[in-house]
């Protein structure tokens, strides 16, 4: 699972749809791994895979998600003291 969250945040931070070798060398983990992992989150909808192009970025699952956890991120930014109530 740490592994599938790793390759996810990488995708995410990276802004643009990255290629399986791009990923794993990013990651540290091996090509199958990452291909793998790649085609599992796919399958989820949290990635795409693009046929075009062969790379993966975000699906809209992984936006639906992030929308579901932005009230709470608020929520610890105020308890953090970085944002005013």
């Amino acid at each position: 699972m740490s592994s599938a969250l790793t390759l996810l945040t990488c995708v995410a931070e990276s802004g643009t749809p990255q290629a399986v070798s791009d990923l794993a060398e990013r990651t540290r983990l091996s090509k199958s791994t990452a291909s793998r992992l790649a085609a599992e989150l796919a399958s989820c909808g949290v990635l795409i895979r693009s046929g075009r192009t062969g790379t993966y970025p975000l699906g809209a699952r992984a936006l639906v998600l992030a929308g579901a956890a932005a009230p709470y991120l608020v929520e610890v930014q105020v308890a953090l003291g970085q944002l005013r109530p």
